[in-house]
């Protein structure tokens, strides 16, 4: 009898867990405070705390903040933590992905009101720089 009532909770967990159909894209618009993590081919890693100022009108991004890199894993290179990037990026998004500048990474909206997304998640290999794995957060402010 265990076994059913097993079976039955495995089931509705698993028809939980299926992706929805993806609507339509939410406009990135205005003040996000981001959250990015990478680990880098060459054994960096890299952490950066941000506000990215999104205006969807012009699809340009202005990204400033704060970033940390390590040396890479096994040298003797110590912490580095410097401000930047102070940088002006063309972005773009889609109900699933959302690339800046040259890479497309997957993204996942949180709420969106009046069309604007509230918060997005994101993942993916950026092609810039040392090609590194990447996730991020970026919450509306």
């Amino acid at each position: 009898m265990r076994w059913k009532i097993l079976l039955n909770a495995t089931m509705a967990v698993a028809i939980s867990c299926v992706p929805a159909k993806a609507g339509p894209a939410p406009e990135i618009s205005g003040k996000y405070a981001l959250n990015i993590n990478a680990i880098c081919e060459n054994g960096q890693i890299q952490t950066e705390l941000a506000i990215a100022d999104f205006n969807h009108r012009s699809a340009m991004s202005q990204i400033t903040g704060i970033i940390i890199i390590s040396g890479t894993i096994g040298s003797s290179a110590g912490l580095e933590q410097f401000k930047g990037p102070n940088t002006k990026q063309p972005f773009s998004n889609t109900a699933t992905t959302v690339t800046i500048t040259d890479t497309t990474y997957n993204a996942v909206y949180g709420p969106i009101t009046n069309g604007i997304a509230q918060s997005l998640i994101f993942t993916g290999i950026s092609v810039l720089d040392n090609k590194c794995a990447l996730s991020g957060t970026a919450i509306r402010q």
